[in-house]
């Protein structure tokens, strides 16, 4: 939320890489106004990759395709994405956390073995050498840093307004909840 020309706003409103190709309408107010913003999804043009598996090794699915095996990041992840911090934190612009090698970008299908039904990838994972430091993208508040078993040690940052990076995989923590 940008107040910094009266009269104008700028608003980001996350969506899934699952929303299908199509015209919307997002519906927006403020005071007495309101708005129907009409806006265009497009195919992202999302890469594949094939991964062979042996037989009995495992893939690390996501929440939705296994919930009992994310059973810890539904009950302490989850609930966190649904809080906001109504003050803007952030500034300018967000940068990677770390430079490494992209393993798999956001909303890559991957297809494992011989299934048909591909699994699409919800974030990114940079590859990088264990114990390469990872900054956070922003300005912004830690409101979770702890390990789990689902996505090991986490980190999860508010930046204000509801807005939030997590960071999964990660070889050590350095810091706590609270911490800025």
């Amino acid at each position: 939320y940008d107040m910094s020309q009266v009269g104008q706003a700028t608003a980001y409103i996350p969506m899934g890489h699952g929303l299908e190709p199509n015209s919307y309408e997002i519906y927006a107010g403020a005071g007495r106004a309101n708005w129907a913003i009409p806006f265009r999804v497009t195919d992202g043009g999302f890469g594949t990759r094939h991964v062979e598996l042996e037989q009995g090794e495992a893939w690390p699915v996501n929440a939705s395709d296994a919930p009992e095996e994310y059973a810890d990041y539904q009950e302490q992840i989850l609930p966190l994405l649904t809080q906001r911090d109504d003050t803007q934190h952030w500034e300018d612009v967000f940068t990677t956390p770390v430079v490494g090698d992209m393993a798999a970008e956001y909303g890559t299908y991957t297809y494992i073995n011989s299934d048909e039904t591909p699994h699409q990838h919800p974030g990114m994972d940079i590859e990088v050498p264990r114990g390469t430091e990872v900054v956070a993208a922003n300005t912004g508040s830690v409101v979770f840093a702890a390990g789990l078993e689902s996505t090991g040690n986490t980190v999860v940052i508010e930046h204000g307004c509801g807005l939030k990076s997590l960071y999964f995989h990660l070889n050590s923590l350095d810091v706590q909840a609270e911490d800025w």
